[in-house]
């Protein structure tokens, strides 16, 4: 069975929500599989596993020019992995921000929108009220001038 067979069977199956989300999780390793085993065989095939183990070996003969790979390569690293933790930490902070000001705006609304609806639907109703009261009263008093 060829892989598009393979993914057509897969997709085939049940229509649960479970069952989606293996698929879509079995897709998404067979992808990386994929991907991993593409770059192992160019790595392989540039021969950089040999290549990084004759640089090794070259580095640790030679200990001030280690010393000085490594330095240039802190150097240049701890700013690098500093501004990504800064952009990551930052976009962490500016949605949980966005999320609770979000939040504090819509609940501010809601508790503004009920106190209007409230007092709009307190408002009709005791109109409502004073003029069932009045029409009561306006009956009465016909029967009284009538009873006359």
């Amino acid at each position: 069975m060829n892989t598009m067979e393979h993914e057509k069977v897969e997709q085939l199956q049940g229509s649960n929500e479970q069952v989606k989300r293996d698929q879509t999780v079995k897709v998404i390793q067979r992808y990386c599989r994929d991907v991993r085993m593409r770059l192992d065989k160019y790595l392989e095939e540039w021969n950089l596993y040999e290549n990084v183990n004759v640089a090794v070996k070259y580095l640790l003969s030679r200990p001030l020019l280690l010393a000085a790979v490594i330095a240039v390569t802190a150097a240049i690293g701890i700013p690098v992995v500093c501004f990504t933790l800064f952009a990551i930490i930052t976009i962490a902070c500016t949605f949980t921000g966005f999320i609770l000001i979000e939040g504090s705006i819509l609940a501010v609304g809601t508790l503004v929108l009920c106190g209007v609806l409230l007092s709009i639907v307190t408002t009709i109703v005791m109109i409502a009220a004073c003029l069932a009261i009045a029409y009561y009263i306006s009956l009465r008093v016909y029967a009284i001038f009538k009873g006359l």
